[in-house]
């Protein structure tokens, strides 16, 4: 009789007691950090009861017994994670943060949106606008039901984002910092210093002062909780990285083998999770996970913000695609609404919707992440015909580009005039995957290959064909 068939009946045997567990375990680390990365605590209690040390005999396992997670058009699993404060808080149930996690099994890689929590929306429970983060606490008060509640906000990032988001996972700041503590402390490259006079004290309801280096340091679970809220110092966005920062950290520690070997650290894992996670996604779907475990290779963090250019690409930033509007209509509100967006329109999603396509099928595009030159080739009469400078159309691709991430070196007139849109390689990467993502901005007449230049992996030369059924008023945004 095969291992399959002795493994299937011991589990039928036990009940799945001590397996399911485990498995719960999996799934609860598994959603509340989204990395998609904890089965393999699986494998190590699989290699301890039944003597199995092969990772071809868990992808057998995994194929014959689990269940695949639902994907969707990109090849993606979607998960939303939530945190937010359980018990007796004055901010009991409101979202403070909300990502949707997006992994792609076969290209082993892991894209992270934060939705900020000042966006304002029209709230599908009350029928009012308010902020997102008022969107749960609004549904669970009604209904008292985490699944409806978790549901009805998910309907809502979907309307947002476009995107297919079946699966989601609720956690408790309140014991956030256990998990971490168990994890004895998790690695953190600290990209700047915080100075928080004003971090909430639980204990009076009063403030505490949080203060954090900026270097790589070690963080306990009660610093780690506190980099990951402290929101005072810094916008929400840098507030949406940083908690990016701890979910990775928390990735990369449980992928670590010497902390997975004890027993005794599932244990206190899975007490954990008991305590701070509730998900929807099923124990035969985490056994299905266990196949794509040992592909994960790359994690991309992203968030919409408010902080950039919408007319020069020096200072335009990646994921600029919210603004904050003037308070006086709002009531004195401090919001962010969409790009494009009114206060007689404040769903006008079309922007986010396209930035969240983008990063979903785009993810090696954003593991190759090229250096790019863009260069101006239209001719100079056609242009001033146009009533625009030679240089304006390179600045124009260069800072819609720099919204969706792509890394743009320069700009600069190229030393002839063409017709033609051409992208030159140089280098010896494969930057298939930019390509294909260029095409989403500009139609690519020729890709040539030209020598390796320092700091420099791409060219892109646009043309007069750039100009091709190009209308007024230019918008910066796809």
């Amino acid at each position: 009789m095969s291992w399959f068939h002795n493994t299937k009946k011991t589990w039928e045997q036990k009940g799945m007691s001590w397996y399911k567990k485990i498995l719960i375990f999996i799934f609860g680390v598994l959603c509340c950090f989204g990395v998609f990365a904890a089965g393999k605590y699986a494998i190590i209690y699989i290699q301890a009861s039944l003597g199995v040390i092969s990772e071809s005999t868990i992808s057998t396992v995994s194929k014959n017994i689990g269940k695949e997670m639902q994907k969707d058009m990109y090849g993606n699993v979607n998960i939303l994670l939530l945190w937010y404060w359980w018990g007796s808080h004055d901010w009991t149930y409101l979202t403070d943060s909300m990502m949707i996690a997006s992994r792609n099994p076969e290209k082993g890689s892991i894209s992270f949106l934060s939705i900020p929590r000042d966006l304002f929306v029209e709230n599908p429970v009350t029928s009012n606008r308010s902020r997102i983060n008022l969107v749960f606490w609004s549904a669970y008060s009604q209904s008292e039901n985490i699944d409806e509640a978790t549901k009805t906000i998910a309907t809502l990032l979907a309307e947002i984002t476009w995107l297919d988001i079946p699966y989601y996972a609720t956690i408790d700041f309140s014991w956030f910092k256990e998990v971490v503590d168990t994890l004895w402390g998790i690695t953190v490259d600290v990209p700047e210093r915080i100075y928080d006079t004003t971090y909430p004290n639980e204990q009076n309801r009063g403030y505490t002062t949080f203060y954090i280096e900026k270097w790589e340091q070690i963080l306990d679970g009660d610093t780690a909780l506190k980099y990951a809220r402290s929101r005072h110092s810094t916008s929400d966005f840098s507030r949406s990285q940083r908690q990016q920062l701890i979910i990775e950290a928390v990735m990369k520690k449980l992928l670590s083998m010497q902390d997975i070997m004890h027993v005794n650290t599932i244990k206190s894992l899975y007490e954990d999770y008991t305590k701070m996670v509730e998900t929807n996604v099923s124990n035969t779907e985490i056994i299905g996970m266990l196949q794509h475990i040992f592909t994960i290779k790359d994690m991309f963090n992203f968030g919409y913000t408010n902080i950039c250019s919408h007319t020069s690409y020096v200072w335009s930033k990646a994921w600029c695609f919210l603004y904050v509007p003037n308070r006086d209509a709002f009531g004195g509100a401090s919001i962010l609404l969409p790009a494009w967006a009114t206060y007689n329109d404040i769903w006008f999603y079309d922007y986010t919707k396209t930035f969240a396509q983008f990063i979903s099928a785009n993810h090696r595009f954003l593991k190759e992440d090229p250096n790019i030159v863009v260069l101006n080739g239209i001719d100079m009469n056609y242009a001033q015909s146009l009533g625009f400078g030679r240089r304006w159309f390179a600045n124009e691709l260069s800072t819609k580009l720099g919204k969706y991430g792509f890394s743009i070196d320069t700009i600069d007139n190229a030393d002839f005039t063409t017709s033609w849109n051409t992208v030159i390689l140089l280098g010896t990467w494969d930057y298939n995957g930019t390509l294909e993502a260029l095409w989403e901005f500009i139609t690519i007449n020729e890709v040539l290959t030209g020598a390796i230049q320092t700091g420099v992996d791409m060219k892109v030369i646009i043309g007069n064909d750039y100009l091709s059924g190009y209308s007024l008023p230019f918008n910066t945004y796809k």
